[in-house]
């Protein structure tokens, strides 16, 4: 299940496809795919097109919480939820009025709370702070709460380095 709070679901499975049939993203934006790449989109399609296996998206939970999570999660039963991203939902409990970091720490201990429960992992993603500089995300700058830290089990750092930029 990938819940995303920032962008359509369309571009997220047209990120999908251009994966599954290791398609250049940027020209399928553009509508530039060469003749040889739009014949192997369709033939990975066609391959793929009876697989019972979908990924729902979800990009339309307007004040999404962790309770939205959890019954979306009831609701389609995968086998691991993405949510993109933490800074962009609400706390089921804080009021409209509390802090970034307030809010951010009840959706993180409930988002694991969720996990928890329903026996099924839950990758979120967070943003760093401005301090991140050039070594990207690590524990000690997680933009708006520590909770993000120390709520995962698991945190996975990624960034841009100068090569990626220039590419």
């Amino acid at each position: 299940l990938y819940i995303s709070l920032e962008m359509e679901a369309g571009a997220i499975l047209r990120k999908f496809d251009a994966m599954a049939a290791t398609l250049d993203y940027a020209k399928i934006k553009q509508l530039q795919l060469p003749d040889d790449q739009i014949q192997n989109w369709k033939l990975t399609a066609e391959n793929i097109s009876g697989n019972t296996h979908d990924i729902p998206v979800i990009d339309s939970i307007r004040g999404c919480t962790p309770d939205h999570i959890f019954a979306e999660t009831v609701r389609h039963k995968p086998d691991i939820v993405f949510v993109d991203y933490l800074s962009l939902m609400r706390s089921s409990r804080a009021s409209r009025h509390a802090s970034m970091w307030q809010s951010l720490t009840e959706i993180t201990q409930d988002l694991k709370q969720n996990a928890r429960t329903l026996g099924i992992p839950i990758v979120a993603a967070a943003q760093t702070n401005r301090s991140s500089g050039k070594d990207g995300a690590e524990l000690d700058n997680i933009g708006y709460a520590m909770s993000v830290v120390q709520d995962s089990d698991i945190m996975i750092g990624l960034f841009a380095d100068d090569e990626i930029k220039e590419r």
